[in-house]
């Protein structure tokens, strides 16, 4: 896992069920409708809470992360309750715990901007 959560896109192509689009498996529909219902506030708690996660998981106290990033530690309490931080920030607390790869990943595949797109890929 990564702190932007699967990195398992799955077969994005569609059968139709009505007039919806339903994605395939191995992309479960309750982790879809997850994905598209997400405000952008429950994305922020949802990536501080894996960020919390793996900084455990790798058994690193917030105090280390602070004394390694130069980020307070008031900053990366903030951050780990309520998601809110700047970016380049994130981006040295995530180098911090050695997850720096999860950022400089994050827009490197293309992402379809719409279904039919999405389609159209999967017929090539």
């Amino acid at each position: 896992m990564s702190i932007f959560g699967s990195t398992h896109r799955g077969d994005l192509s569609s059968r139709r069920t009505g007039s919806a689009a339903v994605p395939k498996d191995p992309v479960d529909e309750k982790e879809m409708r997850e994905m598209i219902l997400e405000t952008p506030y429950e994305m922020a708690l949802g990536v501080a809470k894996r960020f919390r996660a793996i900084r455990k998981e790798k058994r690193i106290t917030l105090k280390e992360v602070s004394q390694k990033s130069g980020i307070p530690y008031s900053t990366l309490r903030r951050f780990e309750s309520k998601g809110e931080i700047s970016f380049l920030a994130f981006v040295k607390i995530t180098s911090a715990i050695g997850e720096a790869r999860a950022i400089s990943d994050l827009f490197t595949d293309h992402i379809s901007g719409s279904i039919e797109e999405v389609i159209r890929e999967n017929r090539r």
